[in-house]
């Protein structure tokens, strides 16, 4: 599956449509049933989160299961921990640690003069367009397990002497 050039307009359409989409997606995979998304629903409606965030905070769905949804219903790619960076981050000078862990994402490539991030949350409007603000490069994005993330995150820590 290709990558999908992503920027901040590409989830200016309806978010909620967006999140319909995904919750039928899990349904039809089988990663939750009817009743599974009717109560996360119901918490995503009285705390005001997003629904898919309610349904990994719950432990209602597993983080592959989501990351798979979210590569099939937004044509991404899936990063695998092959793809993340071994010894050191990638422009580190440009993006923060603090930044990139808050924003559940890791730069994983530069290809094509186009920077490669991988994320947990590809629906965040504000990540592509922070990230292409702070490093002058166009951003695509590659969808993220969050806890190959972290792992990477502590191994990239641990191998580097530039990361505090």
């Amino acid at each position: 599956m290709d990558t999908a050039i992503v920027t901040s307009a590409s989830f200016a359409g309806d978010l909620e449509q967006t999140l319909a989409a995904l919750a039928d997606l899990l349904e039809r995979d089988g990663q939750c049933d009817a009743r599974t998304l009717d109560r996360a629903r119901r918490v995503a409606t009285e705390s005001g989160q997003r629904l898919d965030l309610v349904l990994m905070q719950l432990g209602l769905v597993t983080e592959r299961g989501l990351a798979q949804a979210y590569a099939n219903l937004l044509g991404m790619r899936i990063a695998t921990p092959d793809r993340y960076p071994v010894d050191e981050p990638l422009l580190p000078e440009r993006l923060t640690t603090r930044f990139l862990r808050n924003a559940r994402a890791m730069p994983v490539a530069i290809e094509h003069e186009q920077l490669i991030v991988a994320t947990a949350d590809p629906l965040d409007p504000f990540l592509p367009a922070a990230i292409a603000a702070a490093t002058g490069r166009p951003v695509v994005l590659e969808v993220a397990v969050p806890i190959e993330i972290e792992a990477d995150r502590k191994s990239t820590r641990l191998n580097s002497s530039h990361i505090t």
